[in-house]
C-alpha cells in the first residue's frame, strides 16, 4: 500500500467526525492506494461507534486498533508497526487536512527516496477569536511555517518537525528500530486535553525525527502539505502556553544529545558533542544560557512580555530538573543514542566492502 493515514486518539469522539470528514474530501488520490488507521489509546468515550458511523459509506479502508498503554508514544509505535503504507501520515485527531494532502504526501515521498520525514504547514482554526499574543506563540500549537522554503532542511539549529501533519517513511522508522531505537519521550494530557499529565513529557516528534536522521535519512519541508489545526478555547490561555513550554523544555537535554550525533563534523558539531554528552558541562550550559535568554526576552519586542519571560523561566527550570533526574542514567542514555550512529557507520562500511 502506498500510504497510511495514522490517527492516534484518546477520548476524542467529539473531534473525530470533522477530522474524518476532511479525509473524505481528498482530490487526485484515485490512483493512490491508501488507508486510514486509528489507534485508540485507553478511550472511555464513544470513539469506536463515532468512527464507524463517520466512515461507513466510504470506500477507502479504515481500521481501528486499541492500545492499552497510556500516552501517545506507545500508540504511535503500535500504529507505525501496523501501518501497511510505505509512507505514514501522522494526522492528529484535531487536524483537518487539505484536500490534496494525500496526493502531495505520496508524490513528495516518491520523488525523494532519501527523505525520511516530511514536515507540513499548519494553519489555525480557533474556536474563538485568538488572544493578541497568539501569533507570537503559534509554533506551540503546531501552526505556521517550518522552513524558509520548500526542500531539504539544512538549518543546523532545528533539524526536526512537529508531528502534526508530518509524513514518515516506514523503511526509515524500521531501520531506526532495527538499530535499537527506543523512544523515551511520551506525552499525554489530562482533562480537556489542556495540561500534560505529571510524569509524561512531550518531544516525541523531535526524537523520532532525530533517530531517523541518525540512521541516514534527510528531512524535507513541504509548504504545499497543509492542514488546519482546530484549537478549542480551553487551549487559548497563557496557562496552556507555559505548560506546553515546560513539557517540551523537559525533553530539550535529551534532544541535544541526539542533535550532537546528527551535526556534521564541524566546529559546531564537535562543540555540541563535547558539551551535550557530558552531564556537568551540559548542566552548566543550561545554567549559563538562562540569564542571557532572560535579558534577551526582556529587551525583545513582544506582544506579551510577561508571558515571554514566563516561558523562558518555565523552560529553563524544566531543563534543569530534567538534567537532575537524568544524572544517574545520563551516560547510558548517551551511549544508547550514540550506538545508533555507530551501527549506521558500521553498516555503511560493510555495504561498501560488499560491493
Amino acid at each position: 500500500m502506498d500510504l497510511t493515514i495514522l490517527i492516534c486518539t484518546h477520548n476524542s469522539a467529539t473531534r473525530l467526525p470533522d477530522t474524518l470528514q476532511h479525509l473524505r474530501k481528498q482530490k487526485n488520490a484515485e490512483k493512490i492506494s491508501w488507508e486510514v488507521l486509528i489507534v485508540d489509546y485507553m478511550s472511555s468515550d464513544d470513539t469506536q461507534n463515532v468512527v464507524e458511523t463517520a466512515w461507513s459509506d466510504y470506500t477507502v479502508p479504515l481500521h481501528v486498533i486499541h492500545e492499552t498503554k497510556p500516552g501517545k508514544t506507545p500508540a504511535l509505535e503500535t500504529g507505525l508497526r501496523a501501518a501497511r503504507g510505505t509512507a505514514i501520515c501522522i494526522v492528529d485527531d484535531d487536524n483537518w487536512i487539505h484536500e490534496e494532502y494525500v496526493f502531495v504526501a505520496h508524490t513528495t515521498m516518491q520523488e525523494h527516496p532519501d527523505v525520511g520525514v516530511i514536515g507540513a504547514h499548519g494553519e489555525a482554526h480557533c474556536e474563538i477569536e485568538p488572544p493578541f499574543w497568539f501569533a507570537e506563540h503559534s509554533g506551540t500549537y503546531a501552526v505556521g511555517s517550518q522552513g524558509s522554503k520548500q526542500g531539504y532542511v539544512d538549518d543546523k539549529k532545528r533539524l526536526c518537525f512537529w508531528g502534526a501533519g508530518s509524513v514518515i517513511r516506514k523503511d526509515a522508522w524500521l531501520k531506526a528500530k532495527m538499530r535499537g531505537f527506543v523512544p523515551r519521550l511520551n506525552p499525554t494530557r489530562g482533562a480537556e486535553s489542556v495540561q500534560i499529565k505529571k510524569g509524561f513529557t512531550a518531544g516525541e516528534d523531535g526524537e523520532l525525527c532525530y533517530a531517523i536522521q541518525i540512521v541516514g535519512y534527510r528531512l524535507w519541508y513541504e509548504p504545499c502539505l497543509k492542514y488546519k489545526h482546530y484549537i478549542p478555547k480551553t487551549r487559548l490561555s497563557e496557562k496552556f502556553i507555559t505548560d506546553a513550554v515546560h513539557s517540551s523544555a523537559a525533553a530539550a537535554p535529551m534532544m541535544r544529545i541526539y542533535l550532537a550525533e546528527i551535526t556534521p563534523r564541524s566546529f559546531l558539531g564537535l562543540s555540541r558533542k563535547v558539551i551535550y554528552e557530558n552531564w556537568y558541562l551540559h548542566f552548566l550550559y543550561i545554567v549559563l544560557c538562562f540569564p542571557r535568554a532572560l535579558v534577551k526576552s526582556d529587551f525583545k519586542e513582544s506582544s506579551n512580555k510577561l508571558l515571554r519571560i514566563a516561558t523562558v523561566k518555565h523552560g529553563y527550570s524544566a531543563q534543569m530538573k530534567a538534567m537532575l533526574d537524568l544524572h544517574k542514567s545520563f551516560n547510558g542514555l548517551v551511549r544508547s543514542i550514540r550506538s545508533l550512529k555507530i551501527k549506521s557507520v558500521e553498516e555503511s562500511i560493510s555495504s561498501k566492502r560488499k560491493y
